[in-house]
């Protein structure tokens, strides 16, 4: 009879931490004195996406004369049922991080944007991989705006580079309609009827307008520049730190999103997703907007890529507004207004409901103004064809 995870984990010994303890300190005669764990939290993954656990292993090791500290990140995968819906090209589907790492895709990336060392991808039955990796911890708590800015560089680098090659690879488990499917899927629940507390009509009622538009701008950026792209970039998932020769960097986790998207669409994502979340304050939304297009645009051009600096502008002002109004913004409707999620809600974000209420109506706001700018910039574009 095969173990259960849980029975694995407690298995988990000091010959089986060895090897990796060695390649995290990069000391092949480290010794480990002792460890202990504890479950891992952030991000918005949960069990029924595939994702068992995650869990940090940390401890102490003897390297020569001195005794240092190690940890590693542990992150378990398997299907999320026995009918596990085994669709690789959906946005959700549960094992494309395990493969994205596998692909070797992510080795080497350079121009400043990283993923976290994989030390080993262990196979257990029953279709369960274990991922352990590098544990990557950040100083700041909050960004402060320049941040952003900086890891919008790195993701421009990073689309970029996909950009100026001859051809992207073409994988079967890639997400290629990651904005497509959760704009649908949000805009399947607005309803003139229903809308929440914190939404004006006024703002009902341009939702509407930009719901309507929203297969035109579908259709637009399915025929945009395409680039290999993270597609789950958001604070929660990236973190900026130094390398040895003192560059900065951003390390992106959470890949289970990898895939194809148009030029744009990957900080669209980023500053919808930070003001979401409440991560990056709703106040500063037109800087954050400036900040973060300016540092995209300069890292495709450090990556070599040349085109059009309105073509990148309609891609990102059209993912932002989807995001924000719809893919983000569709599932709060129901979910978020009722009572019975109230202290889920204002724990995961930190702050109490009508807070969280006036800063998604600021975000919901913003987010139509970029769609109205996305549908200007298609006017400008049917115009000088």
């Amino acid at each position: 009879m095969s173990q259960s995870f849980q029975e694995r984990v407690a298995a988990v010994d000091h010959d089986l931490l060895t090897p990796l303890v060695r390649q995290s300190l990069q000391r092949l005669q480290a010794e480990v004195l002792d460890w202990e764990q504890r479950p891992l939290g952030g991000g918005a993954a949960n069990p029924a996406e595939g994702v068992l656990a995650r869990l940090l292993f940390a401890g102490r090791a003897r390297v020569q004369d001195k005794v240092v500290p190690w940890s590693l990140v542990l992150k378990a995968f398997a299907p999320p049922s026995e009918h596990a819906n085994d669709d690789a090209t959906t946005w959700t589907y549960w094992k494309r991080e395990v493969l994205t790492y596998q692909s070797g895709l992510l080795d080497g990336l350079g121009g400043g944007f990283v993923a976290p060392e994989r030390f080993a991808i262990v196979e257990y039955p029953d279709a369960e991989y274990w991922v352990w990796m590098e544990y990557i911890v950040e100083a700041e708590k909050e960004w402060p705006l320049a941040n952003y800015q900086e890891a919008a560089r790195h993701l421009g680098h990073f689309n970029g580079s996909s950009l100026t090659q001859q051809s992207l690879p073409a994988y079967n488990w890639f997400n290629v309609e990651h904005l497509r499917q959760r704009a649908e899927a949000g805009a399947s629940r607005v309803e003139t009827s229903h809308y929440p507390a914190w939404l004006t009509a006024g703002s009902q009622a341009r939702r509407m307008r930009l719901y309507g538009a929203m297969p035109r701008l579908l259709a637009v950026l399915a025929q945009l520049p395409s680039c290999l792209c993270h597609a789950d970039a958001s604070r929660r998932n990236l973190f900026i730190r130094h390398n040895a020769q003192s560059d900065p960097q951003t390390v992106a986790i959470d890949w289970s999103a990898t895939g194809l998207g148009a030029v744009g669409e990957e900080v669209g994502h980023l500053l919808a997703a930070s003001l979401f979340f409440l991560d990056a304050p709703a106040v500063d939304a037109h800087e954050l907007d400036t900040l973060v297009f300016a540092g995209y645009l300069a890292g495709l051009r450090e990556a070599g890529w040349q085109g059009g600096e309105a073509v990148v502008r309609l891609g990102y002002c059209t993912a932002a507004a989807l995001f924000m109004t719809f893919a983000f913004m569709g599932f709060p409707i129901r979910r978020y207004e009722t009572e019975e999620y109230r202290p889920f809600v204002e724990d995961f974000f930190a702050r109490p409901m009508m807070l969280i209420h006036a800063t998604w109506r600021e975000v919901h706001d913003f987010g139509l103004d970029l769609g109205d700018e996305a549908l200007a910039l298609l006017e400008e574009q049917s115009h000088s064809q």
